[in-house]
C-alpha cells in the first residue's frame, strides 16, 4: 500500500513537471518570435539539418508529430551546430 501512494505520488509529480517544461517551451517560443521574429517551425528546418533527432524528440515533449521537411529544404554539411 504504500509503495503504490508513493508511485502515484511519483506520477503525479512527473505530470506536473511535464506540463511545466511544455508551459516553458511555449514561452520560449513566444518570446523568440517577439524577439527575433523567428518561428519555430523556421528554427526547426535549422536544427534538422544538423540534428533531425533533437528536433523529433523536442515535438514529442510539445505532443506533436515527426517533422516533415519542406520539399525544398536543403542538406548542408555545416558543422556549425554540431
Amino acid at each position: 500500500m504504500v509503495m503504490t501512494g508513493t508511485r502515484e505520488s511519483y506520477k503525479e509529480e512527473v505530470v506536473r513537471f511535464l506540463q511545466s517544461l511544455q508551459a516553458t517551451a511555449a514561452i520560449l517560443a513566444d518570446r523568440t518570435y517577439e524577439i527575433y521574429s523567428i518561428k519555430m517551425s523556421d528554427i526547426e528546418a535549422v536544427v534538422y539539418q544538423h540534428k533531425p533527432d533533437v528536433v523529433n524528440q523536442l515535438r514529442k515533449l510539445r505532443r506533436q508529430g515527426q517533422y516533415v521537411p519542406p520539399d525544398n529544404l536543403s542538406i548542408d554539411n555545416d558543422e556549425s551546430l554540431a
